[in-house]
């Protein structure tokens, strides 16, 4: 068993050691050239019961530093029972790049928003998605253009980080985002993509038309993660990552442990539907090399030896997590994250075991509505 954790640690090290190098051979895109006024984007915002962010969202949008009449915004509601579409109507009542779409009875959820956005995207080039409780960067569509002019992917993967706050549990979930999006910085760089985010997510809309069918999925999740997986069978090195300050968008952290649980929950009920080898074997290396520092605690409580085993197993995960989290915290000025290091490394073992357990198991429950995993 000595031998067995050790050999996952291994390759956990290999794993994280690929994903820096990715990370960091990356090149900052840094726009000088203004994106040309020809490309016409849509931001596609699907929006349930939002009534306390939606106009702070479309308000960044709508004072992008990108010409107006080449932006299309499009809120598709999916049967909020608040007053977030009337919000949405009185800002579009002036504003006539500004729409909302209601989801017909009987189609609801995340996919079927954006599956009905798809049909009113026809003079459209660029479809970009975030999410009704993000923030927005002035600079966030010309600096999604320029790169997309420049590139010619089918997608662009962009950075998500957790909003500035000075709380314990805040900078927790701050780190923990901060390493799934490095994870998908530097995985993307390898042209073999783990994960991606529809909160920060540009698809050529050709390609999200060719691959809509992942939209009428009865899951009720992991439309983004679905898009990316369907184009990297076709063509992996079409799928890019922009790292960028300016391209990233900021969401809050959940505000209990309630709330946060059944959001891990969430995303992690989506992993037994995966079969992308690159995602598949990222996961276990994760989780299994996780698993082997608890059961080696565990194990220790009655034999001396196997507390000598779990410390070497943290210390030499830690040692490459660390070397991770310092240049991607770095790049985004996020360096007091650094400071709860220790404390979340000790905890993380315990609560990645538990999360890829219960969130296999558990009922999804997400605005109201249980969830077909």
């Amino acid at each position: 068993m000595f031998f067995v954790f050790i050999i996952i640690i291994v390759l956990y090290a290999l794993l994280i050691i690929r994903l820096r190098q990715g990370w960091c051979n990356l090149p900052r895109h840094e726009p000088t050239d203004a994106a040309s006024p020809t490309l016409c984007i849509s931001v596609v915002i699907p929006m349930r019961n939002e009534e306390s962010h939606i106009e702070q969202i479309l308000n960044d949008i709508y004072s992008q530093n990108y010409p107006r009449e080449f932006v299309r915004m499009l809120v598709v509601d999916d049967h909020s029972t608040d007053r977030s579409a009337d919000i949405v109507e009185a800002f579009a009542e002036c504003r006539p790049n500004v729409r909302l779409l209601r989801l017909p009875e009987r189609r609801t959820g995340k996919k079927a928003a954006l599956r009905h956005a798809l049909s009113h995207l026809a003079d459209t080039e660029l479809m970009i998605t975030t999410d009704a409780d993000c923030r927005i960067p002035p600079d966030w569509l010309s600096t999604i253009a320029a790169f997309y002019e420049k590139h010619r992917p089918a997608m662009i993967i962009c950075p998500i980080m957790i909003a500035r706050e000075p709380s314990f549990f805040a900078r927790w979930q701050a780190l923990e985002l901060m390493s799934l999006t490095g994870s998908a910085a530097g995985s993307a760089a390898w042209k073999h993509p783990v994960m991606c985010g529809g909160a920060n997510l540009a698809i050529e809309r050709s390609t999200a038309a060719r691959y809509a069918y992942i939209y009428e999925s009865d899951i009720a999740s992991g439309d983004d993660m679905m898009m990316m997986l369907e184009i990297k069978k076709d063509s992996p090195e079409r799928i890019m990552y922009l790292k960028s300050m300016a391209a990233t968008v900021e969401t809050a952290p959940q505000p209990d442990l309630k709330s946060f649980v059944r959001q891990r929950n969430r995303w992690t009920s989506k992993s037994s539907r995966y079969t992308d080898k690159d995602v598949i074997g990222a996961a276990l290396i994760v989780f299994f090399a996780n698993l082997a520092i608890v059961a080696s605690f565990v194990a220790g409580i009655f034999s001396g030896r196997y507390l000598w085993l779990a410390g070497a197993l943290w210390a030499a995960k830690a040692a490459v997590d660390f070397l991770f989290l310092h240049s991607l915290a770095r790049f985004w000025n996020r360096k007091e994250l650094m400071r709860i290091f220790v404390p979340a490394q000790i905890l993380y073992p315990f609560y990645i075991v538990w999360v890829g357990i219960v969130g296999n198991i558990a009922p999804v429950k997400w605005k109201n509505r249980r969830s077909k995993i």
